[in-house]
């Protein structure tokens, strides 16, 4: 247990730092940083530095959890807000299906092709930042993304 509140103190500002760059409400940031240091401690015992330094393995929980929680973000929430601003009983509706269909479309996703699209559209990343990120050639994350915005083309030509 000494263990990790050694490594608490020494991430923790650094980790909640990173979160709020990340993210647009500090409350997230706090609430997505608690979650880390949870799964840090959770998963402490099979860290091996053999395979990373503590830092990057600490900074990469960070960044799964950034990515779910972008994932995991209803778009409901964003129409609500929308339907309050008076716009049009009908304009809502189609953009709640196609809110929808966008979500189904990127389901359909392999993890990785999905993961690139949410972190260059979503958390604004640059292709170069999201290749150091996932440890994946630049060349290799442009062509995902293409693949990746194809498909997702196709999935909601079929579905609107």
């Amino acid at each position: 247990m000494e263990q990790y509140e050694g490594i608490y103190k020494e991430y923790y500002g650094r980790i909640l730092s990173y979160l709020r760059s990340k993210v647009p409400h500090p409350q997230d940031a706090e609430d997505l940083c608690s979650s880390v240091f949870e799964k840090v401690l959770k998963n402490l015992d099979t860290y091996d530095a053999a395979k990373a330094s503590l830092a990057t393995w600490i900074y990469r929980i960070a960044r799964n959890t950034v990515t779910d929680y972008y994932r995991l973000r209803s778009p409901a929430e964003e129409l609500d807000e929308s339907l309050q601003s008076g716009e049009g009983a009908d304009d809502a509706l189609l953009r709640r299906e196609t809110l929808s269909a966008l979500a189904e479309a990127l389901r359909c996703l392999r993890q990785q092709e999905r993961d690139i699209i949410i972190l260059h559209y979503y958390t604004g990343l640059s292709l170069k930042e999201i290749s150091e990120r996932m440890a994946i050639p630049y060349r290799t994350v442009k062509l995902r993304k293409q693949t990746a915005l194809e498909q997702l083309r196709h999935r909601m030509r079929d579905a609107l």
